[in-house]
This record gives structure tokens, sequence and C-alpha cells, in this order.
């Protein structure tokens, strides 16, 4: 198991990992606050003093950093793209039941949320992988996120007739989505990963081999080597357990 772990670029398992935790620990507190109605100086500090979202800006980063990196590995980006479309499609088949099943005006509906926007980015870099110029993507990437950042710092809201580009860029048109990642800035970042990674391993091997990851790190590589998992079942484990724990508790 060690030389399996060592092996790995285990360092962007462990980074992976800790923006997963980093998840988890938001949306503990998020279910808290608006479902279990959870009132505390922590709670309000972290909500509405920009806490939670230099904190998500910082892990969502990132995580999509890390991702594009970790494509420049894989064999096949078509194949995996595909792969996670199909799972993203059934995560917004299930949720649209969930909402559709709940109640008390409950909006469970993801449209285009990580998954989507993971899967088209993935899809997006297995077109230029074999590109010849590398720093094309750089320059790519870099040039799409500034876009999307611009929407996202000046709120800008589109006319009517440009709204059908919601899943690009975030238009402020009045589109809900539970989990919503539009294309940009986030393809952009995912396109500097893509190119960092042969930059930065250049033989795809780890940078530290000898060492190996300490031993205090496995809980967050098993989260980074098991990121799919724990984003689409996390929320609904979280859930039961607080609910069970309010139930106990009265």
């Amino acid at each position: 198991m060690e030389n399996q772990i060592i092996k790995r670029v285990w360092e962007l398992d462990l980074i992976r990992g800790i923006c997963i935790t980093a998840m988890v620990f938001d949306h503990v507190l998020y279910d808290l606050t608006n479902l279990f109605n959870v009132k505390n100086y922590f709670l309000f500090f972290y909500f509405d003093f920009w806490g939670r979202d230099l904190i998500r800006a910082f892990v969502v980063i990132a995580f999509i950093l890390v991702s594009g990196i970790s494509s420049s590995f894989t064999h096949s980006n078509l194949k995996r793209g595909l792969k996670l479309l199909l799972v993203a499609l059934a995560l917004t088949l299930f949720t649209y039941v969930m909402e559709k099943a709940g109640s008390h005006g409950t909006r469970y509906l993801i449209i285009f949320g990580v998954l989507h926007m993971f899967s088209f980015s993935i899809l997006f870099y297995a077109a230029l992988e074999n590109i010849k110029k590398r720093k094309a993507l750089l320059y790519l990437g870099s040039f799409l996120a500034l876009i999307g950042i611009f929407f996202l710092l000046f709120n800008y809201s589109a006319p009517a007739n440009m709204r059908w580009l919601w899943f690009i860029v975030d238009l402020r048109n009045g589109f809900f989505s539970a989990d919503y990642f539009p294309l940009l800035p986030y393809l952009g970042v995912f396109l500097i990963g893509a190119y960092l990674g042969p930059v930065l391993y250049p033989e795809r091997k780890t940078i530290k081999p000898l060492s190996g990851p300490p031993k205090t790190s496995r809980p967050f590589l098993f989260a980074g080597r098991h990121a799919l998992f724990f984003y689409i079942f996390h929320q609904p484990v979280i859930y039961g357990i607080l609910l069970l724990l309010f139930k106990i508790i009265g």
C-alpha cells in the first residue's frame, strides 16, 4: 500500500484531499445555518463577513489547478470527460427528482455544477492536449479566467437575448442551480493547470519519491484519491448525520 502511494504523485492527492475536507466542512456549516437554523457568532462571521467567499475561492482554485495538472497525466481525456459527463447528467436527473419530491420550497436541482464544468473542461482540453505550443494553453487559460473574473466581480446583468450563455459565464440573470460553476473563469484555471502539469512533472512522478507522504496525511490522501465519491455522497451523509443528531438532542 505504501509503495502504491509513493508511486502516485501523492502531493496532488494531498492537496485534493485537503480541498475535499474543506468542502465537507463548509457544507456542514451551511446545513447547520440554513437547514437546522443554528445561529452563533462563528457561523455569522463565516457567512456574513466574506469568510466563506475567501476560503471557497482559494479551495476552488487549488482544486481546479490540481485537476488540470492531473489531466496532463491522463491517457485518454476524451473517455474520462465523457464518463464524468454521464455522472454529471445522472446527478442532474437525481436532483430534479429530489426537487419535485421535496417540500417547503427547497431547491435541489443542479443544472451546471462542478461535475458539469469539469467534464466540459476535460473534453475541451482533450481537443487541445496535442497542441505543439503548450504555452498557448497558458495564454488561453489566463484570457478565459480574466473574462470570467470580470463577470464575477462586476455583477454584469446580461440583456435577455444573451441569457442562454448562462453555462459559459455568470450573467446574473436569475438562473438557478444548487451547485453552479459556469465555464468561465474555471475552464481558464483548468487550462492553466494543464499547462503546468508537464512543467512541474516532466517525468509524471512525485517530487519527493524517497520520503513519501507523512503518515498524518493518510486521511487526506484517501479523500484525494476518491474525490468524486466524496463529492457525490457527502451532502446526503452530512444531512443524515445532523438530522439524527438533532433528533437525539431534541
